[in-house]
C-alpha cells in the first residue's frame, strides 16, 4: 500500500515545479506563434494543455512523435515520456 504522506510529498514537489504565470504566458505565446506560422490547429481531448518544469537532474523528457497515416499526412502526435 502506498504511504499517503508520500503522495502528499510528491504533490507538493509537483506544485513547486509548475511554470509561473509569466513563464506559462511566454511559452504559450511561442507555441501559438509556431501554430500560426505553420497553420496548425492545436487541440486536445479535454480542451486543456498541461505542462510543468523538468527537474534539472531528470533524464525524463517529453517527446512528440508524428503519427503518419497511409496517405503520408500527420493528423496527430503521440506524447512519449522518456
Amino acid at each position: 500500500m502506498i504511504d499517503p504522506k508520500l503522495l502528499g510529498d510528491l504533490a507538493r514537489d509537483h506544485q513547486k515545479n509548475l511554470l509561473t504565470r509569466d513563464e506559462a504566458k511566454a511559452f504559450l505565446r511561442d507555441l501559438m506563434e509556431v501554430c500560426r506560422r505553420h497553420r496548425v490547429f492545436l487541440r486536445t481531448s479535454d480542451q486543456t494543455v498541461r505542462f510543468s518544469k523538468v527537474f534539472a537532474d531528470s533524464e525524463q523528457k517529453t517527446v512528440l512523435r508524428a503519427m503518419i497515416d497511409r496517405d503520408g499526412r500527420c493528423p496527430a502526435a503521440q506524447i512519449d515520456y522518456k
